[in-house]
């Protein structure tokens, strides 16, 4: 009777214990789920930026062409500033990916066996400490490039100032 009662036990606890490890792994999954949602608005917020950033690189690159430029420095920073557009825009394309794949998870997550849960949830975390990562790099640059597209404005204006007064 004993050895029976113990066996109860045992698998009582067993059953407690696989409880509380599913009850933990769905509370983090939640969280990283919460955290997933503020990720994407931040990512939709910089997919905005990015296309204001884009317009004024462009805007900047048709007014350089038709001016007559004796200072190279400004097609330069502008090239560089190319660059950096372009690495946002592959970021923000694989930020997207990986927003829609964490979307798509929560869907599947109950098929999983525990080791692929606690597999999908290490690997959230490491994609979500990237992606925030990059957009605060994103934002450095932005806001680097926010002023360097003012400084170029500036500049372009005064040339044309100068073209027109000496004309």
């Amino acid at each position: 009777m004993k050895k029976y009662l113990m066996i109860l036990l045992v698998a009582i606890l067993a059953t407690a214990a696989s409880e509380d490890d599913n009850k933990k792994v769905q509370e983090d999954l939640d969280k990283l789920m919460s955290q997933n949602d503020s990720i994407e608005k931040v990512h939709s917020n910089f997919e905005d930026v990015h296309q204001q950033m884009t317009s004024q690189y462009q805007g900047l690159s048709q007014r350089l062409e038709g001016a007559a430029i004796e200072d190279s420095s400004m097609l330069e920073n502008l090239a560089a500033h190319e660059v950096i557009l372009q690495k946002h825009e592959t970021w923000m394309k694989s930020h997207q990916e990986v927003i829609s794949s964490h979307n798509e998870l929560k869907a599947d997550f109950e098929t999983m066996t525990d080791a692929e849960k606690e597999a999908q949830i290490s690997k959230m975390r490491t994609d979500h400490q990237n992606i925030m990562m990059e957009h605060k790099t994103m934002r450095s640059e932005h806001d680097k490039m926010q002023k360097d597209f003012e400084d170029i404005s500036k500049q372009l204006s005064e040339m044309e100032t100068n073209s027109e007064s000496t004309s």
